[in-house]
């Protein structure tokens, strides 16, 4: 069974804030399935994923989220 990180695990990983890290799950860019009481929880290959993607539009000169 895969192991699933919280929004305060993914934030700190990203170096972002919570509400950024829930932003990005409402727009659908970070993708997530609800846990207990509809907690977002992420699958940790997806935040790399993300992670990634990020760090590729900065290094090409774009505009990086946050």
């Amino acid at each position: 069974m895969d192991q699933f990180l919280g929004v305060g695990e993914v934030a700190a990983r990203l170096g972002v804030g919570p509400q950024r890290v829930r932003q990005l799950s409402d727009r659908g860019i970070l993708p997530c399935i609800r846990g207990p009481y509809r907690a977002r929880l992420f699958r940790p290959a997806d935040v790399e994923a993300f992670a990634r993607r990020r760090e590729g539009k900065s290094a090409k000169g774009g505009r990086a989220c946050p």
